[in-house]
């Protein structure tokens, strides 16, 4: 490991030696206290470090033999305690914890935004939009996560990323056996989710954002990307609902809309789009039989007033009120039946 300007004050009495270095290393400063006492076999060893500016890639490679895995300027410190400082006492003893952040973060073999892209690009192809070409490569501007070394795996259980209009948080470890173990979730900012065009918005939050759950687990060098197929399916279906809802048009467009793309994961059966058609059924032509019998009455009241007799009877009142009832009824029942069997594909296929 090249380094310069190092400085160290050291210590040695009766076998137990304690060392305060400092360097600078791969363009930042490393800071280190090593306290270890090699008088006794397996005795506890301390170790504290800080880092600021120094660069990942190459202080890992200089380290282990992984190559090209992670890149950025490391900020933070650790503290540990095992029994010897040799990378397999660490391993098996080894505990501690602190905190890293990483400014311009590059995760090389975790491919987390191009699997973005392509689970993406699969609800782009059936619902109507393009997939920005450089979300694929959108890199993250900082990383920063609270460490606890245990059982020879560094946890890291609130790790974020945050990048232009786009953001990640995720809960997993770092094994030293060189493995990695990992589930999260990205955020598409609102000016990503725009880019999509019209259909964006079918997909997006409240907020205008989209959040894809992931999982990513394997070898640090060659590690498994992949994002929740469902969420995926959710959202590819919301899309088709929204489109498929504005095809019908009306009331009944927004209601089988509603209905099919409510976003909260659950598909809609026909007899729920149906119940909700017949709902609104009933409530208009309630109210719409109630007014007309309150007109009509009205209008006998007014005529009664000016002189010309009217009778009065219950049972006409109550014709014409259960006639409005069920003409709205029949006529509600009729598209509701038929948006009940609709698929939102063939609403958009069709003319």
């Amino acid at each position: 490991m090249p380094f310069e300007n190092l400085v160290a004050d050291w210590t040695w009495k009766a076998g137990a030696l304690s060392l305060v270095p400092s360097a600078s290393v791969y363009g930042g400063t490393l800071r280190a206290r090593i306290e270890s006492d090699f008088s006794k076999p397996e005795s506890a060893s301390r170790l504290s470090l800080e880092v600021d500016g120094v660069q990942a890639q190459p202080l890992l490679e200089s380290a282990t033999t992984l190559r090209d895995v992670f890149a950025g300027a490391l900020h933070g410190r650790i503290a540990l305690e095992s029994r010897g400082l040799s990378w397999d006492a660490v391993s098996r003893t080894g505990k501690g914890e602190g905190r890293l952040s990483v400014a311009n973060a590059d995760l090389r073999t975790v491919r987390l935004m191009p699997e973005v892209a392509r689970a993406l690009a699969a609800v782009g192809a059936v619902a109507g939009f393009q997939v920005p070409p450089g979300l694929e490569s959108t890199t993250f501007s900082k990383l920063e996560t609270s460490l606890a070394l245990v059982g020879g795996r560094v946890s890291t259980p609130d790790l974020t990323l945050e990048g232009a209009d786009v953001s990640g948080s995720a809960s997993g470890s770092l094994g030293l056996d060189r493995t990695l173990d990992y589930s999260g979730r990205i955020v598409l900012g609102p000016s990503i989710v725009k880019s999509f065009g019209k259909t964006g918005r079918y997909i997006a939050d409240s907020e205008g954002r989209v959040a894809l759950p992931f999982r990513a687990s394997g070898p640090i060098a060659s590690p498994k990307v992949a994002i929740d197929e469902s969420i995926v399916l959710d959202l590819g279906r919301r899309a088709l609902a929204r489109q498929a809802g504005e095809k019908v048009g009306g009331t009944a467009g927004k209601i089988l809309g509603d209905a099919l793309g409510s976003g909260d994961g659950k598909q809609a059966s026909p007899a729920d789009i149906l119940q909700q058609f017949l709902i609104e059924a009933l409530v208009v032509s309630a109210v719409g039989g109630a007014i007309g019998v309150v007109l009509g009455l009205g209008t006998a009241a007014v005529v009664d007033a000016l002189g010309t007799q009217v009778q009065f009877s219950l049972a006409p009142v109550l014709l014409a009120f259960g006639c409005a009832f069920g003409t709205g009824l029949i006529f509600g029942w009729l598209p509701a039946n038929k948006a009940a069997r609709l698929d939102p594909v063939v609403a958009l296929s069709s003319e």
